[in-house]
């Protein structure tokens, strides 16, 4: 079974981070109401982080799809996140919006003895 857009474009994100000298504290955090896509920390500074993924543009830009509600929601998480495990840190939420490209292969389309010239 292959991993649906949403994993891909968070194994993405993970590496894209890591790059950059992010420690990954933990992927999918889930609290009653909320989930957090990757949980981070940036030299000090406890990131949560939501991570949009699209192929293709029909519906816009990934980040488009970030609500305030959904911010909120991260919020309510980090706060429960850091209160149980007694950090005491600066924090934000972060957007990371990954587009992918889209291929079609097409195949038999058109059959050559159906086409007229």
């Amino acid at each position: 079974m292959s991993p649906n857009i949403g994993q891909i474009g968070e194994d993405i994100a993970a590496t894209y981070l890591k790059n950059r000298k992010y420690r990954i504290c933990t992927r999918n955090y889930f609290v009653r109401y909320a989930e957090v896509d990757i949980i981070a920390d940036d030299n000090g500074t406890l990131v949560f982080i939501e991570v949009k993924t699209r192929v293709g543009s029909l519906y816009g830009k990934p980040y488009d799809a970030v609500s305030q509600k959904k911010i909120k929601k991260i919020y309510m998480a980090g706060l429960l996140y850091s209160s149980g495990r007694k950090i005491v840190a600066p924090m934000r939420i972060d957007v990371i919006s990954i587009e992918l490209e889209s291929n079609f292969h097409l195949k038999s389309l058109f059959h050559m003895r159906n086409i007229e010239v």
